[in-house]
């Protein structure tokens, strides 16, 4: 079972609020960095590609304001992890997934206040990082594990996984 991840410092109400402002200029900013930086890889993509950049960078970010707000992150790291088998299905390169983390973190560092741009920053590092220390993406043996224990006897009695547990 995977160890819940917490951070110690959450974002106090005016922190969130000025992450909320600045979410969706990340959004434009990070995205237009990646189409800049690897645009021979994107092209291929198109319109749609650049749209589902700005979705998934969205997406990110709707995930990490629970964490702000409330300092658990294991459904982050969880949602990273799923997201990477989903880039990967869909050949989007998965280091792309880690870097967008990184430059969410860069942006919000360099343009909120400097006590609120450091959780954040940190919350996203610590994020990536638990992320790359669990590896890909979760099978459904191990989120069930570490989520709902008391699911164990529908999960032994589907056909495809009861041969996976043991009672």
């Amino acid at each position: 079972m995977a160890q819940q991840v917490e951070i110690t410092h959450q974002l106090s109400p005016e922190g969130v609020a000025q992450f909320q402002s600045l979410r969706d200029d990340a959004v434009r900013a990070v995205a237009a960095r990646f189409h800049a930086t690897y645009a021979a890889e994107y092209e291929r993509f198109g319109a749609r590609g650049r749209e589902a950049t700005r979705e998934d960078l969205q997406f990110h970010l709707e995930f990490l304001r629970p964490v702000l707000e409330f300092g658990f992150l294991q459904s982050m790291v969880d949602y990273l992890r799923w997201t990477h088998g989903v880039l990967a299905a869909r050949s989007v390169p998965v280091a792309h997934l880690s870097l967008s983390i990184e430059w969410l973190a860069e942006y919000f560092a360099e343009h909120m206040d400097v006590a609120h741009g450091a959780i954040v920053a940190g919350a996203l590092r610590s994020a990536r990082a638990a992320y790359l220390a669990a590896g890909t993406t979760p099978t459904a043996t191990e989120v069930l594990d570490q989520s709902w224990p008391e699911a164990v006897p529908f999960h032994n009695a589907w056909p495809a996984t009861s041969a996976t547990r043991g009672p």
